[in-house]
Parts: structure tokens; sequence; C-alpha cells
């Protein structure tokens, strides 16, 4: 449940606004979607990335914070429980819910991000093809709580974003990320952070292939230092086929290929390839139809190819 309360400059570019977001998950079985793949595969990219349980409480508090600006203002701010993987690294072609699935998809693991939690981010735009954006939050945040910023363990990203060889007006950034965690005051992981101090890169390179848009490649690549993310090394290349049947306003072809190298010793590389259809069934109603070949699981030496089929249904009221 998303909720936004304009509170200055409606309806303008400089409007000023309070977000918040309240999320709730379960399990329908005694395995959530996301867990399939840890558990019966013992892989660390996942199954279905953001589908797994909250135990205690059901309902949490994600994310309430303060906005303001955007591109046509040329800056932008926000502060308050923000979510670092949620913000940075961003590309409208990758999506947990709308297009790709598992963690290893989806995400950048090897960013070594906190958790939901307090922080501030401020971005400037500069013309309408480069971005410059820098994140500090705390780096013991929990979603499930406030977290403990009064510790002093912070997340640290610098963000450089740019617009290559953009073919139309929906192009996205390409974004090259610097970061630094300064790890958990316990020293456990949580979220994309091992618990451990260090830091590492990243990149999302986006590029349309067709002179309407519909057919993009996106490729990720990230590295973590230290043994500070969930990752050491990762890389993936998406490529996304708009509307392929001319049928439908909505459909999209995807197909993915995502290898992951885990921080945890005694693993293995790890390989996954995706393919899937999505294509509305109803009004406001979205079906996807989903595989997911998984190679060289990389904590299991049994297992060395495993098919993972999803059927996923979302819709927005």
């Amino acid at each position: 449940i998303l909720g936004k309360w304009e509170l200055f400059h409606r309806g303008t570019s400089y409007e000023g606004a309070l977000f918040f977001g309240i999320e709730g998950r379960w399990d329908y079985g005694t395995i959530g979607p996301q867990n399939i793949g840890f558990q019966s595969l013992l892989n660390v990219g996942g199954t279905a990335n953001s589908f797994s349980a909250y135990d205690d409480p059901r309902f949490i508090l994600r994310n309430l914070y303060f906005h303001q600006g955007g591109p046509e203002a040329g800056w932008v701010y926000r502060f308050g429980k923000i979510t670092p993987d949620a913000m940075l690294l961003g590309n409208r072609h990758i999506s947990p819910n709308a297009t790709f699935l598992p963690n290893a998809g989806t995400g950048v693991f090897a960013a070594g991000y906190p958790d939901s939690g307090l922080g501030a981010a401020a971005n400037f735009f500069i013309g309408d093809r480069f971005s410059i954006g820098g994140l500090v939050s705390d780096a013991n945040a929990n979603r499930a709580d406030w977290g403990d910023v009064r510790e002093g363990q912070y997340y640290k990203a610098v963000e450089l974003g740019v617009k290559i060889a953009p073919l139309t007006d929906q192009a996205s950034y390409s974004k090259f990320l610097l970061w630094h965690n300064d790890g958990t005051k316990d020293g456990e992981p949580i979220n994309g952070s091992t618990g451990a101090e260090g830091w590492g890169f990243a990149m999302v390179v986006e590029q349309e292939l067709t002179f309407d848009g519909r057919v993009v490649l996106v490729g990720r690549y990230g590295r973590a230092y230290d043994k500070a993310a969930l990752y050491d090394q990762q890389a993936a290349a998406h490529l996304l086929f708009y509307e392929p049947t001319g049928r439908f306003d909505n459909d999209v072809i995807g197909l993915a290929f995502n290898w992951v190298d885990s921080f945890q010793l005694d693993s293995r590389y790890e390989y996954s390839a995706e393919a899937f259809y999505r294509f509305p069934l109803l009004p406001d109603v979205a079906t996807t139809l989903y595989y997911q070949a998984v190679i060289d699981p990389a904590l299991s030496q049994e297992l060395d190819f495993s098919s993972v089929y999803s059927v996923r249904v979302t819709t927005t009221f």
C-alpha cells in the first residue's frame, strides 16, 4: 500500500510530498516462492525475489520519507526511512514484480545494500543525459523497525548516470555506482550486506536496439571487496521485447543470463538462464509465464542442473 501526501508546490516540478509504503507478505505453503531455490536447490541466486514471508510483524512500514524535486527541477532529494536498493542502480526494465524473478536477475546484491532504514539521498540532473547523486543510510537498518543509526555505522554511495545512446524519450540512464559499507554493529548479515566492512562498485548499462524502443538490452555487473556483500561478483545480460505480438498493449518477452560468485567459502560459480512472457489477462491484471534454468547451484556439490517454473499474477488498484 503506497501513499503520497502533497504538502506544497503541488503539481509542479518543485513539489514537496510525504511518501509512505506499507508492506505485508505471507507464505501460502511450507516454503515460499523466493526460498525454493535457497532451500531446495542450495543456490544463491534465488527463485522469486520479494516473494518471501514476513514472520513478525506481518505488516511493516517499509518506507516513510519526505521527497522534493525531480528531473524537470534539475534536482531531487529525500530523507526519512528509505530503501537504498530501490533507489540505486534502478532500471525500469528490471523488476521482480513485473519482469524477471530471481534475486540474481533483479537485484545487484554485489552492492552490499543495507536494509530499509533512516537515510538521505540527493540527485542532480545535468541537461537531459547526465546525473550525479549520493546516498547515506543506516548500515544497521532493519525494515521491521527503525534500525540503530546511533551506533554510527553507515552505508555511503555515489552514483553517476548517463544516457549513452538514447533512441527514444523513454530511454533510461546507465548507472555507475561506488559504495562503502561500515558493516553492522554485531557483524550479522542483513539484506545485501554480510555485516562486514567493505566497499565495491557496480553498474547497470542500458541500450535501446530499435528506434521505437521496443527491444532493449540491459547489462549489469558488480564487484564487492572484503566479503562485504552477498555476492563477491555478479554479471547479467537481459533482453526485452515489448509488444512482440502486436495484439496487446502491454505484453513483453524477456530473456536473461546471470552469473554469480558468492561470498561464501567453498562455493562454486553459479549460472542461471531466464525466459518469460507477460501478457494482460484482464484489464489491470497481468500474468507472467516464467522458466528458469539453474546451473551449478553455488552451495551444492550434487546438483548440476535444475528447472524452475513459475506463474505470476499481479494487479494494481
